[in-house]
């Protein structure tokens, strides 16, 4: 059966005032990249992602489709979470979603971008999710809910599927009070999302009965809030996020930490890191991992337009990050592409700098530590407080001795 799914406050981005989409061809993209030795092929790709990004503006096939199904899934297991083959932490990954996520982040690290396969709801996915458990029990493990999709869209709200994963685990503790498995949930969620019931629990209570055995992290990159809207079209605003996790706290949830993601880092400066780091300690936020957008070149070709309409002063060091020669190999999977190494480390530098001074941790992945030669002394502070890589809190498994 096909279901409408409902809609937290999602916001249109094809009414955008005085909007034209761009067409990235070579001639503009030497233009706004003058001073560059660009890749050859990245510019290709440009082109062709701008020429893609036309059609899909103009038949409003940018965001996720409306409609949703249910489906049934014989899986014998939960996928390892390992995307670069240097993850330290053992974890497991919670994705029970197919196709489209309904948050439709347009810099979407799975999707790439594209939100035109339908949305499929996995119902059986709890009892994965407990079989998985009782197979777990006695290790370090986290189960991470969701790197794949929002962990409580609006399908897997309407669908209880969340609110059911949230009692498996309830159960699981219930039954193996000593279990050392523990879940980490990445969010975009605001209020409305915490306060949805299935069966009269809203995802908030169920949370708040978890504490001890759950980490929050909020999803909040740099950038500026117009383009959180933008990009971001289907999601909580950063604001609402942020009291999202506030409200969290108060319940003692273990929520004081967010993954900083994407960063855009023509955006990046001194003031904006400031602002940023100021916004999460009044938030009681003390962890951050920073990662910059990396995106295949049709999706940077994609975000480009918006970086144009809002900021065209931007667009050239916007694509300069990305395209130059010296930068093609800086690649962290499936043809992403990270800004330039050497960007990339000054922005870093004003991370630290901004973060330290409000008493907020930075943690590193270990591809970004591996290419960037970030040194362990500058992650002091996360490490030393059982913060690692993604963000996960490894001290959740002190108390299951």
């Amino acid at each position: 059966m096909i279901y409408e799914k409902l809609s937290f406050g999602r916001r249109s981005i094809y009414d955008l005032e005085g909007f034209k989409p761009l067409n990235l061809d070579e001639k503009k993209v030497r233009e706004l990249c003058r001073g560059v030795k660009v890749d050859e092929e990245g510019v290709k790709r440009l082109e062709a992602g701008s020429e893609r990004f036309k059609r899909l503006f103009l038949t409003r096939k940018l965001t996720a489709p409306p409609t949703y199904e249910v489906v049934e899934r014989d899986m014998r297991g939960l996928e390892i979470h390992n995307y670069t083959g240097l993850c330290p932490t053992n974890v497991l990954e919670i994705n029970p979603v197919e196709g489209s996520c309904s948050a439709s982040c347009l810099y979407c690290l799975v999707s790439d971008g594209d939100q035109q396969k339908p949305i499929k709801v996995i119902g059986n996915y709890p009892e994965i999710v407990r079989q998985e458990l009782r197979v777990r029990k006695d290790e370090n493990v986290f189960f991470y809910f969701s790197p794949k999709t929002e962990a409580f869209s609006e399908p897997l709200l309407e669908t209880g599927v969340s609110h059911d994963i949230l009692r498996t685990f309830i159960e699981h503790y219930q039954m193996h009070a000593r279990s050392r498995a523990r879940l980490f949930i990445a969010t975009k969620a605001g209020r409305n999302h915490l306060n949805f019931e299935n069966q009269g629990e809203s995802i908030l209570g169920l949370l708040t009965r978890l504490k001890g055995k759950v980490q929050v992290n909020g999803s909040l990159g740099i950038m500026p809030d117009y383009l959180h809207e933008t990009l971001e079209p289907n999601a909580a605003t950063f604001k609402d996020r942020l009291i999202a996790l506030e409200t969290l706290q108060s319940r003692g949830v273990y929520a004081c930490a967010v993954l900083s993601q994407p960063i855009i880092p023509c955006y990046l400066n001194l003031d904006t890191a400031e602002n940023y780091f100021c916004r999460l300690a009044k938030a009681g936020i003390v962890n951050s991992k920073p990662e910059f957008l990396t995106v295949n070149m049709d999706n940077l070709a994609i975000i480009a337009q918006f970086v144009n309409h809002f900021d065209r002063e931007r667009m050239g060091e916007f694509l300069r990050d990305y395209v130059g020669e010296d930068n093609k190999d800086h690649i962290k999977q499936r043809c992403r592409t990270a800004p330039n190494r050497e960007i990339s480390r000054k922005g870093l530098e004003l991370i630290f700098e901004a973060a330290g001074r409000h008493n907020v941790g930075i943690s590193i992945c270990n591809w970004v530590r591996k290419e960037l030669g970030i040194t362990e002394e500058k992650t002091a502070m996360a490490e030393q407080s059982g913060f690692k890589c993604l963000g996960y809190q490894t001290r959740m498994f002190e108390n299951a001795i």
